[in-house]
């Protein structure tokens, strides 16, 4: 039936897209947004929003170092506090952080 369907004279991807004949083209994804919320002993919560991304990689700097990936996905590094509390920076790649 699909091909009888594709060889009409009339069928455009447009029609085949609406009548589920092929898959629609994917779109670009859009910009993901991150929510941090503050939790006990020196943790922090991420709530992100992939944007139609497969999955997003994380970056965190503290205490004045330098940037590390502390995940990607769904699994984040759980990591000890730093010995005096300073000010702790994190950014997903690519991805501007909500504020």
């Amino acid at each position: 039936m699909v091909a009888t369907i594709k060889a009409s004279p009339a069928y455009t991807t447009a029609i085949g897209e609406a009548y589920g004949v092929v898959r629609p083209a994917p779109g670009v994804p859009g910009t993901p947004e991150v929510v941090a919320s503050a939790l006990t002993a020196s943790q922090v919560r991420l709530r992100i929003t992939k944007a139609g991304y497969t999955v997003l990689a994380v970056d965190s700097r503290r205490g004045g170092g330098g940037w590390e990936e502390i995940g990607a996905g769904y699994y984040f590094a759980r990591r000890p506090p730093i010995p005096k509390p300073e000010k702790s920076l994190t950014s997903p790649k690519g991805a501007r952080a909500r504020r």
